[in-house]
């Protein structure tokens, strides 16, 4: 019993000709989502943040307005916003042992084109800069990581897409395939087990927890709770 743990592309080449026809066509048509940037921070303090409540979450969304978001996130597909939105994680408020005594550290990225090696640094920051003005003041060293970057360092994050897949209706639906347990791959003993299934990504583990019940039914006949 094999569950693998990656992208539809890593699994074709895992499956190599045992793979039917038509399946191997189906994950070779899957389509993957937008890329990120992602810029890891040591600080000199904490974000100076206009909100002080801000302060008190381990993970911030920059976004602005609904309608910001939407046109940010629409704009990923193809290029970046002029403001895009920004997912930041603020860890060393509630976990000092992460850095020095005094320092911090800070962590964001952004949605960029699958694959794209844009240096999007500057917009980031300047988001960031909306709600936590001297933000910049307080950037000790930082380290970019492209999308391509993310890809060199693991396949599942295939064009730096972190998801596991587009996000939208149909991407849901069929993850990576139209199916009833689209978990189950047409060669016996394989299953997908990454957010390249359903639910998609996130961190809940219920990709893994479904791949799971899938095969001990399939090799044991051992059924969940429910079944």
């Amino acid at each position: 019993m094999t569950l693998v743990d990656s992208s539809p592309a890593v699994l074709l080449n895992l499956l190599g000709d045992r793979a039917p026809t038509a399946y191997r066509a189906a994950l070779e048509r899957y389509r993957y989502g937008p890329g990120i940037q992602k810029l890891d921070y040591a600080l000199s303090g904490t974000v100076p943040w206009t909100d002080p409540r801000v302060a008190r979450a381990a993970t911030v969304h920059l976004g602005g307005t609904l309608d910001e978001v939407a046109r940010s996130e629409a704009a990923a597909a193809t290029h970046v916003a002029a403001r895009p939105y920004v997912l930041a994680a603020q860890h060393t408020l509630f976990d000092s042992t992460r850095a020095p005594a005094g320092g911090h550290t800070f962590w964001a990225y952004s949605h960029v084109p699958n694959g794209s090696d844009a240096d999007i640094g500057e917009r980031m920051e300047a988001q960031i800069e909306r709600y936590a003005p001297g933000f910049r003041e307080l950037v000790l060293a930082r380290h970019r990581t492209t999308a391509p970057m993310l890809q060199a360092y693991s396949p599942v994050f295939g064009g730096g897409d972190v998801n596991g897949g587009k996000g939208d209706l149909w991407g849901l639906l069929a993850r990576p395939v139209l199916s009833a347990t689209p978990y189950r791959t047409p060669v016996r003993g394989v299953y997908l087990c990454s957010s390249s299934t359903p639910p998609g990504g996130g961190i809940h583990g219920m990709a893994g927890y479904h791949a799971a019940l899938a095969a001990l039914k399939d090799e044991f006949g051992i059924q969940d709770s429910e079944g």
